[in-house]
């Protein structure tokens, strides 16, 4: 549909934004100054509901939250309880100076904001922060682990994005205004004239009445999250890297409300605004020259399908908004690219929207990966360790090893379903499955001359491969699981020869 628009130049994006219908779930909000000019949704919010997200509508914005954060530690700054010069060390006493500085170089809480620290994307084991937002003895962890892990250049050299280094920054605004993160921020909420914005759905009523949950197709036309909602549930599993959720509307009222100046001192947003490395601000990307700059970001949430692109046009004062719940339709931000292109009278190129069928399917098979590793994991686990091994314990320990663990991470995915009580419960009852099985079990899984358990076994195998080659390298901990089960099948097949 997308390939039949004319490549004439245009200032009017409404027929991208009647060509994406077919590929697109979520809602697009345009406005210029107060006036919405243009506003559409696709898709549906929830499983069984018809109804395509509105401007109204929650979704989760991935690492836009982080300008959030920036805001929230600038307004610190103008409050003068912060300084940008100021060492970040100085206000976590339990990190040493030589924690975060190199080569002479310190990191300030500017360069923290600015992701010019050199602190690395990601920790050794970042899934085990899963409550930093609030629990104090995760955030020890979480500093006692960042106090070893070395900085990858001299603060102030280089640009790294790292999501760890906002979650620090998350930290440092709640220790030094002594509250929570979205108390800090909810005066500049109010100014906004935000009422569906935070990070605490519980603070909503109505938060799961309004929310559009996540949603993946399998292999493109057949919509599968009928099944599950994908979408977290308890927010302090993300972090201030990514913890807020909003509405279309809202991030219009919050984009306007801080390049006009409401929000924060001129200072501070010129501060916000100027880029170092890489055009990136503080929370913000910066394209252009003053005057004519495109200041914007982008955000992901995973495996959960959500992904988002706000943008604001300095010489038209326009805001772009895209909040997308599909992993597999139009990305967010080569969305809101084509839509800003487009109002800037620019041609339109089909190819830079088009999603093909092959794009449907190994995005729409990496939601189902995401989605269904777990339970797979659980399954070839009790599988792997039904049976007794002719010889050794190894097999046995790490049979149970495995079960855990894979049981581990299907209630981590689906953790908006299942509470920990519950999910205790359910590790519990499989280890004694395990132990059970394991007493009355007269033969290896992986039986010589046995065609059925060769089918079996490669099945498995190919499960964890396809886990291998689709599961994100920042996922740690589902590298982590699928490695423990790849060894333990290795052990099995060494065994069965």
């Amino acid at each position: 549909m997308i390939a039949l628009l004319s490549l004439t130049a245009q200032a009017d994006p409404g027929p991208i934004l009647s060509a994406i219908e077919a590929d697109h779930s979520g809602v697009v909000l345009i406005t210029q100054g107060d006036e919405r000019r243009h506003v559409v949704g696709h898709g549906r919010t929830a499983p069984g509901d018809p109804e395509p997200p509105d401007p109204d509508t929650l979704l989760w914005v991935g690492s836009i939250s982080k300008q959030f954060a920036a805001a929230a530690a600038l307004s610190l700054v103008d409050a003068g309880t912060l300084s940008l010069d100021q060492p970040v060390t100085s206000i976590f006493p339990e990190l040493p100076a030589s924690a975060l500085s190199l080569e002479g170089e310190e990191c300030t809480v500017a360069r923290l904001l600015r992701a010019t620290c050199g602190i690395p994307r990601q920790l050794g084991a970042p899934s085990a922060f899963l409550d930093i937002s609030t629990d104090t003895a995760v955030q020890a962890r979480f500093l006692d682990e960042l106090a070893t892990a070395p900085l990858l250049f001299a603060p102030g050299s280089d640009h790294l994005y790292s999501n760890i280094g906002y979650d620090l920054a998350g930290l440092l605004v709640e220790r030094v205004a002594q509250a929570p993160l979205e108390t800090v921020l909810a005066p500049l909420l109010q100014r906004a004239g935000m009422t569906s914005t935070g990070t605490d759905p519980d603070a909503l009523d109505d938060f799961d009445d309004r929310i559009a949950w996540g949603q993946f197709t399998l292999l493109g036309p057949a919509w599968s999250g009928r099944w599950l909602r994908l979408g977290p549930r308890k927010p302090t599993t993300i972090g201030a890297a990514g913890n807020v959720f909003s509405t279309a509307a809202d991030m219009a009222r919050w984009t306007a409300a801080l390049h006009h100046g409401a929000l924060l001192s001129a200072a501070s947003l010129a501060a916000m605004t100027t880029p170092s490395h890489d055009d990136y601000a503080m929370g913000l990307v910066v394209d252009g020259e003053a005057g004519a700059r495109f200041i914007w970001h982008n955000g992901t949430l995973s495996p959960h399908g959500y992904s988002a692109a706000v943008g604001w046009q300095e010489e038209t004062d326009t805001t772009i908004v895209v909040l997308n719940n599909q992993v597999h339709g139009l990305d967010a931000t080569d969305l809101m690219f084509e839509l800003e292109r487009a109002l800037r009278g620019k041609a339109f190129e089909p190819e830079r929207l088009e999603v093909s069928q092959q794009d449907r399917v190994m995005a729409s098979l990496m939601g189902a990966n995401y989605a269904l590793l777990g339970p797979l994991l659980l399954l070839g686990s009790l599988l792997m360790t039904a049976q007794r091994p002719k010889t050794g314990r190894l097999p046995w320990l790490a049979g149970v090893l495995a079960l855990n663990s894979g049981g581990v991470f299907a209630l981590t995915v689906f953790s908006p379903l299942l509470p920990s009580v519950l999910g205790l419960l359910v590790l519990a009852m499989a280890t004694g499955m395990v132990i059970g099985l394991r007493r009355h079990a007269a033969r290896p899984l992986l039986a010589p001359k046995s065609k059925r358990r060769d089918i079996l076994n490669t099945t498995i195998l190919l499960i964890m491969a396809l886990g291998f080659a689709l599961v994100p390298v920042s996922s740690t901990q589902t590298v982590w699981f699928t490695s423990v089960l790849a060894i333990i099948a290795g052990i099995e097949l060494w065994r069965a020869r």
